[in-house]
């Protein structure tokens, strides 16, 4: 995992500005400059308005008591498309449009879907415990024997 994100930081900005550099040579160095700012800009305007979107998306399905998991997926998408499009980069700026745009932001949603439900499912996946401050870990587990489902604890008044 380090080395893919050594990878990703150390390798994207190179290629992004071997690109910004030709985009200089081809257009020129003050319409590049102005581009990339104008990009940022545009692009930080749709972060903002899809986030807004967003919300409101989660707060009609928390009022109807469904869970809002689509509007959590395309919240981190959004901030992490919003981070991309204020990043200088014609790369990046490509790719955050893409996390931010509703009509492709739907199959990233479905890709991190699965991959999250890949890993809830696969063995040595995802696990959940809860650890007390003696240090044991707390709460019932059904799949221990020796344990049922009634409450030992009795309390007379």
């Amino acid at each position: 995992m380090f080395l893919k994100l050594f990878l990703l930081f150390t390798i994207t900005p190179m290629v992004e500005l071997y690109i910004l550099i030709k985009m200089g040579q081809v257009v020129g160095a003050f319409e590049t400059v102005v581009m990339v700012i104008i990009i940022g800009l545009a692009g930080a305007a749709l972060a903002r308005s899809q986030g807004y979107e967003v919300v409101r998306r989660f707060q009609t399905a928390m009022q109807r008591g469904e869970m809002p998991t689509d509007q959590i997926i395309d919240g981190l998408l959004v901030v992490a498309g919003g981070a991309m499009l204020v990043t200088p980069g014609v790369l990046t700026d490509l790719f955050g449009l893409a996390l931010v745009a509703p009509p492709t932001r739907i199959y990233f949603r479905a890709f991190v879907k699965s991959r999250v439900m890949m890993s809830f499912n696969s063995p040595g996946g995802a696990h959940f415990y809860y650890r007390g401050p003696t240090g044991k870990t707390g709460g019932r587990d059904p799949g221990r024997p020796g344990q049922d489902d009634r409450d030992n604890d009795v309390i007379d008044v």
